[in-house]
């Protein structure tokens, strides 16, 4: 009777018992044994009967059941213990919000024909902006160039007699840049990369057959490249004094734009995911990360939240440090960083995976408060988790699985890894 007993936890399992005319005798009505059935889900808020459990099946009679029921009484007393945190084994599980976001995929408006036509899409909505701000700063540097030399003739030639004229310094041909030379410019960049030129830039233009680049002579002049790149900008200077101190000022303004038309030009599918990333960068600059046991150690350390299903970025940030960033107090960096990338994705329905860098018990509810279901790994470590109640003794066979419920938090714990996941549709485990 102990696996007739066990089998009543899944009610799957029971109709597939009843099914199963080799197991259970031609002996009275399922009827009595329904009733039971249906005692233990109220209880334990399963959910209804299957439709096809039917009066017309035939069983044992349940004078058998009769000790196995009050087993079934004294593990429910068991299983509703709760703790002081609220984790108990009761089973609280509770349907979720359909996903009502938009159709996944790219906006109908636009129709790429090619990779070319996807690029120039996205690129055309802050190539103004990098046109403007160009411009702008090549022509503040190069008055500021001669301003700072007449100062300098002045301080120089102060209380004594002028031996000549003031002479204008040498600047560099100038003629404002357009949409077209900016994107020479960017094809250039990007040969350079497929074809792995590491040299000298100069070198590109170079008459000598082992140092020059045949394929960027034809697209535009050494000094047009040279001085393009030398003023290239893509914020205002005058605006740094507003900016309260950021970091990565001169590039939040390109930054933000390009999130803007990432999350505008794609929908995404209903799962989504937040993890972080390095960029190569062994310059000097003051957000600089060192993370040894990353593949790229040393660079700039930034976040993202990207379609599960296609990889498509959604939203980029940089990470420029543990006090920045406007986060509450309280807060911690995780949660901060996870609910400002899901802000565009609030009450659709979305599930989001991340690693255990950003779980924690508080951010898991704080999206279910924003209809975002997450799943991720956790560290037993974490406040709120419940660690001592999902220990487990040494030596544990694999595949053992502990859990407990919180609302719709389910913490579940194996020899191998701890979990921390919010249901969606469905469990993602037998709940027994």
């Amino acid at each position: 009777m102990k696996g007739a007993h066990d089998a009543l936890i899944d009610t799957r399992a029971t109709v597939r018992i009843f099914k199963d005319q080799s197991i259970w005798p031609y002996r009275g009505k399922v009827k009595d044994l329904e009733e039971k059935v249906n005692r233990y889900i109220k209880r334990t808020q399963i959910g209804k009967v299957p439709a096809d459990l039917g009066a017309n099946e035939t069983m044992n009679s349940d004078d058998e059941f009769s000790d196995d029921e009050d087993n079934e009484e004294q593990g429910d007393e068991e299983d509703g213990d709760m703790d002081a945190d609220g984790w108990s084994k009761k089973n609280s599980f509770a349907s979720d919000k359909p996903f009502v976001g938009p159709n996944p995929g790219p906006d109908a408006r636009i129709k790429p024909s090619g990779p070319k036509a996807a690029f120039l899409s996205l690129w055309m909505t802050v190539e103004e902006m990098v046109v403007t701000e160009t411009n702008r700063y090549a022509m503040m540097k190069r008055a500021a160039r001669v301003i700072k030399t007449f100062l300098s003739y002045c301080v120089e030639n102060r209380g004594v007699r002028r031996s000549g004229p003031f002479q204008f310094p040498y600047l560099c041909p100038w003629i404002p840049v357009t949409s077209e030379d900016i994107r020479k410019f960017l094809c250039i960049l990007c040969l350079s990369s497929a074809h792995n030129r590491v040299t000298n830039i100069r070198e590109w233009w170079s008459k000598d057959p082992l140092c020059e680049f045949p394929q960027v002579k034809t697209i535009m002049p050494r000094d047009r490249f040279l001085s393009i790149l030398k003023y290239l900008h893509v914020a205002n200077p005058y605006d740094q004094l507003q900016a309260g101190g950021d970091k990565v000022f001169k590039v939040r303004k390109f930054m933000t734009a390009l999130n803007s038309v990432f999350q505008k030009r794609y929908k995404p599918s209903r799962h989504l995911t937040v993890d972080e990333m390095m960029i190569k960068f062994k310059g000097r600059l003051g957000i600089i990360q060192f993370m040894p046991r990353k593949p790229v150690k040393k660079g700039i350390r930034g976040w993202a939240c990207s379609d599960a299903t296609s990889g498509y970025v959604l939203n980029v940030d940089v990470y420029c440090g543990a006090n920045t960033g406007g986060r509450e107090e309280g807060v911690g960096l995780g949660e901060s960083v996870v609910m400002h990338l899901l802000e565009p994705y609030q009450h659709l329905g979305h599930t989001v995976t991340m690693d255990r860098f950003f779980t924690g018990v508080p951010l898991f509810e704080s999206l279910l408060d924003v209809s975002i279901y997450a799943t991720g790994t956790i560290q037993a470590s974490r406040s709120a988790f419940p660690k001592k109640a999902l220990s487990m003794p040494k030596g544990s066979a694999r595949g053992t699985t502990k859990w407990l419920m919180k609302n719709q938090l389910v913490a579940s714990k194996n020899p191998r890894s701890t979990f921390l996941e919010r249901i969606s549709s469905h469990p993602p485990f037998s709940l027994k």
